[in-house]
């Protein structure tokens, strides 16, 4: 089926080659695999390039692939690519919170907690409290990580020093109908 260039396929065989599941391990056999289906826009042959090239260090084509399926919409890619604009030069980027806030806010809006956390935090560091503190709220309701509540704790009560209780209970308010209308209620 990979033969007949059938994508599926193609990118499964990829892997296969890649991990050396299935067949002989063959790094560079397997990545050209993936990149023949990728060409065509294939978004998880993109992703596991963005994900192949990312753990090798080789983060200026990871960011290119995860690009490019971030803008097929791809979840994870659009994660991954919103966290390269927040580390910039270090990940094959220029660093970009206005780009990193843009891709996290695509994957938010199909219920990725750790892109809603991090759009919190964004939308904290530009001062926007109700925003910081609407989005930090869904990325809990929505099995943020126990790695990360801390952290989200820590900004929604710095928050809660700025905001009086009559905003934070509004921003909660609004965080639910934004969850219950799958995203698409979410403005204030």
């Amino acid at each position: 089926k990979a033969k007949d260039g059938n994508l599926r396929a193609q990118y499964n065989l990829g892997l296969s080659f890649v991990k050396g599941e299935g067949a002989k391990k063959d790094r560079k056999l397997g990545i050209n695999i993936l990149e023949a289906s990728a060409e065509k826009n294939h978004f998880s042959s993109q992703y596991a390039l963005g994900t192949i090239y990312e753990k090798e260090g080789n983060y200026a084509k990871a960011a290119r692939w995860y690009g490019r399926a971030a803008n097929l919409g791809h979840l994870e890619s659009q994660f991954r690519f919103g966290w390269f604009y927040t580390q910039g030069d270090d990940r094959g980027v220029t660093k970009d919170l206005t780009k990193a806030k843009y891709w996290f806010k695509k994957a938010s809006e199909s219920g990725h907690p750790r892109a809603q956390y991090l759009l919190g935090v964004i939308s904290y560091g530009n001062g926007e409290t109700l925003e910081a503190y609407k989005w930090l709220h869904i990325s809990e309701q929505n099995g943020l990580a126990e790695k990360y509540i801390k952290s989200s704790e820590n900004y929604k009560n710095k928050l809660a020093k700025e905001l009086t209780e009559g905003q934070i209970e509004y921003s909660k308010r609004v965080a639910i109908a934004c969850i219950e209308s799958s995203y698409k209620n979410c403005n204030f």
